[in-house]
Parts: structure tokens; sequence; C-alpha cells
């Protein structure tokens, strides 16, 4: 009967809830793998909300998100959550698009360069991050502007009023009037998880993960076969 049929799906995570947080690093992952889920799981509710680690963690810890996508390695606080490593990455320095200015510049080259922030409320562990790769080039970035965005910042540095450093999941995407050339060093280096609530008997959860492991196998085959 229908009962019984609600009931199947729901347990099959073809229906019920799913709520995910995600941060400035998987701007691109994450709707993609939406789109993947609710191919497999029309049925499914799902809800996304834009949050930092800190702020994931404690949504997590208060059962108002089922996963969660932050930097590694994770802080002390979650380290008893599952963990799934999802993607390594690097930095981007993104510069205005002048026809006359230098191909390639570096972090040696920026020392006296008004820099744009994604805002330190927004990304903690980005704000630090950068601060300290700064610090490695021996200077600390003269920040004219914090965006909430890193669309907003973006859209700052093309208008011309600095420079920003961003995650290269990001600078993947064609933005007008810049150009963002990634920091492979290993200081730029940076790698995401997936983390949710130990035993988490939710089917839902259960099917987002599956979407989630079959993209990262595809995503290490793509990478395979480009070597």
């Amino acid at each position: 009967d229908r009962l019984r049929e609600d009931a199947q799906k729901e347990v099959q995570g073809q229906t019920g809830r799913l709520r995910v947080g995600f941060g400035s690093y998987t701007l691109e992952l994450v709707p993609r793998l939406i789109v993947k889920l609710r191919a497999v799981a029309p049925g499914l509710e799902i809800s996304l909300r834009d949050m930092s680690t800190t702020e994931q963690i404690v949504a997590l810890r208060a059962d108002l998100l089922d996963i969660g996508f932050t930097r590694l390695p994770l802080p002390p606080s979650a380290r008893d959550f599952e963990m799934l490593p999802v993607m390594a990455s690097h930095l981007a320095l993104v510069s205005p698009a002048r026809r006359h200015s230098p191909r390639r510049i570096s972090l040696d080259d920026c020392h006296d360069q008004p820099f744009v922030m994604l805002s330190k409320v927004r990304s903690l562990g980005l704000y630090d991050m950068i601060l300290a790769l700064c610090a490695r080039h021996g200077f600390h970035p003269r920040i004219v502007q914090e965006a909430s965005e890193l669309t907003t910042a973006l859209a700052l540095v093309s208008s011309g009023m600095g420079l920003a450093i961003i995650p290269d999941s990001i600078a993947s995407r064609r933005f007008a009037g810049v150009t963002i050339q990634p920091l492979r060093e290993k200081s730029a280096a940076l790698n995401v998880g997936a983390i949710w609530r130990r035993r988490d008997s939710n089917p839902a959860l259960g099917r987002f993960l599956e979407v989630l492991k079959s993209e990262i196998t595809d995503g290490r085959k793509k990478q395979s076969r480009r070597r």
C-alpha cells in the first residue's frame, strides 16, 4: 500500500530530509553533488547553508546539519566526527586583468599592493591561512576592503581595487576582468573533507555519501587520465 511504499522510499534514502553545510572551498562541488543526488532521489528535501567551519561544527552538534564540508585537518573539537577526505587544491592569486600588466606575478611582488579579503567573520580559517602565507613571503597584506562573498571580492578586484587570494576550486570558474594564477607552493595547499555525526542513521545521508564517493572516484579517474 501507499504507506508501505513511502516508508520503503525513506529507508532507501529516496525521500526524507538532508541538511548540508558548506563553505568557500566547495562552492563548485556541493551544487554539482546536489544535482546528481536529485537525479537519483528526486523526493528528497534538501537544504543548503553557506557556513564557516566553526558554524558547521556547532550546527552538526546541535542536529541542525546532517553533513558539512570543512578544511582539513579538523580542529580538536571536531575529531569525534566521521570524516571523508574530498578534495585537494591550492590558493590562487587574483589580479585585475590589464592589457599592459605583467602576465605573472608572485607573492614576492605584492608587499605594497592593496588586497581585498574575504571577511574574517565569514571564513576565519581561510583568512588566517592567507595571512600565514603572506607572512612566509615577508609581508602582511594591506587590506583595503573585506567582502562577505567571494564573488563580491572578485568583482572588487576586477574594478581595480586590489588583489585577492582565493581557493583555486573557485578560481576554475571564468570571471571577467581578472587574471587568476594558482599558487603551487606547499604552504598554499589546502585539503577539504566531509564530516558528519558518527552512527547517524539518516538514510538520506547514506544516499548522499554514495553520490559523494562516486564523485570522488570519478575525479581521481579523470586526474589519472590527464597524467
